[in-house]
């Protein structure tokens, strides 16, 4: 029998809030396993506490944007469409089922004026990692780390060179006694000190946005063309739970802020994992040696370097670490013979022996 459904929504029914949202559901996961009531009493300094209108619970504030955050919602105009629609979101933001849901505009200035200048966002980061850890759900033994790019406010077309100094790397002192060590070992005399040394510091000169100067010029094939940021992000690998976040301009080496990486999950977590799971975009020597130096085994992805012509590939030679000597294919020993200025040890054949290798195209 065919029947007409009657209007239902403008009918008054009585719910249980709570029934509305699944028990299984993600929001309500994080909400039994993290207490977010700590917010309220973190920025509870930057009120007046008898002056002005009243406010809206910061604690609201940051759960709506950590929905935004979980669901992938950037635009905050949208953000708050899809919690006045959502029942699992209010419910997650403590907001009633006819309660009005706070305006684009209030989170967007409390963002950038009462949150901007001070280190909120960062301690609700760490408290969250402290009782995330507290339950068990950060192991610490294996970390992923890898960067990805962030596009800045900044019109491309709209720059200016800048000529800024080139400040040495962190690790170019301990480069320079390694290398004096080899040598020595190898009885040749240390590098003279290059007369450049006592000279003002070298300069380049780089892009730089008017509009955004911290962002950093991004031109190479395959990467995003314009201005923008490196998020460096690192992530435990039990519940794939991000332990710490660093931000870079987009033209600074993946490499240059292991150090500060690593100086960061240290003092988050007190401790540095065993493990750390890297690409290859942070694969070289100065690297491995700062992770050696922290007791952390690397496991970095390696980019294989195409050769054309008479040379072959550094992977088609074995090293013999006992010996430190590396072995040919031809199963021929290339000794160690010097370390040049930047570093490297530089391994030599036998000429007489080698000069009619068969490996060597004629």
């Amino acid at each position: 029998m065919l029947r007409k459904n009657r209007d239902k929504q403008t009918e008054m029914e009585l719910v249980t809030y709570d029934l509305l949202v699944p028990k299984d559901h993600l929001l309500r996961k994080i909400n039994t396993a993290i207490d977010f009531s700590f917010i309220y009493k973190l920025c509870a300094p930057l009120y007046c506490e008898d002056n002005g209108r009243p406010a809206i619970d910061p604690e609201i504030l940051f759960r709506m944007l950590f929905v935004g955050y979980l669901y992938g919602v950037r635009s905050e105009v949208q953000l708050v469409q899809e919690i006045q629609c959502n029942m699992a979101y209010r419910w997650f933001c403590g907001l009633g089922i006819t309660e009005k849901v706070p305006d684009h505009a209030t989170i967007s200035i409390n963002r950038q004026r009462r949150f901007k200048d001070n280190q909120i966002a960062e301690q609700v980061f760490n408290e969250i990692l402290r009782q995330a850890a507290g339950h068990g759900l950060v192991d610490g033994k294996l970390l992923y780390t890898d960067s990805t790019h962030v596009k800045a406010k900044a019109n491309k077309h709209k720059k200016q060179g800048v000529t800024v100094e080139l400040q040495p790397k962190a690790y170019m002192e301990a480069l320079d006694a390694a290398i004096a060590e080899d040598r020595e070992r190898l009885g040749k005399k240390p590098f003279e000190k290059d007369d450049n040394d006592d000279d003002d510091p070298p300069t380049k000169t780089v892009q730089k946005s008017p509009h955004d100067p911290e962002s950093g010029q991004l031109h190479k094939e395959g990467k995003p063309d314009g201005f923008h940021y490196s998020e460096h992000r690192t992530v435990d690998s039990k519940k794939n739970i991000i332990v710490n976040v660093h931000v870079t301009a987009a033209n600074v080496n993946d490499v240059d802020p292991l150090p500060e990486i690593l100086s960061q999950i240290e003092s988050r977590l007190g401790y540095l994992p065993g493990y750390m799971g890297l690409d290859a975009g942070y694969h070289n020597s100065i690297v491995c040696k700062q992770l050696h130096d922290k007791g952390i085994q690397g496991v970095i992805g390696y980019r294989r370097h195409t050769h054309k012509g008479d040379h072959m590939g550094k992977y088609r030679f074995r090293y013999d670490r006992e010996s430190n000597v590396y072995i040919c294919p031809e199963k021929y020993e290339l000794h160690h013979k010097t370390t040049n200025r930047n570093g490297y040890r530089e391994y030599y054949s036998d000429s007489k022996r080698c000069v009619n290798c068969p490996k060597v195209k004629d």
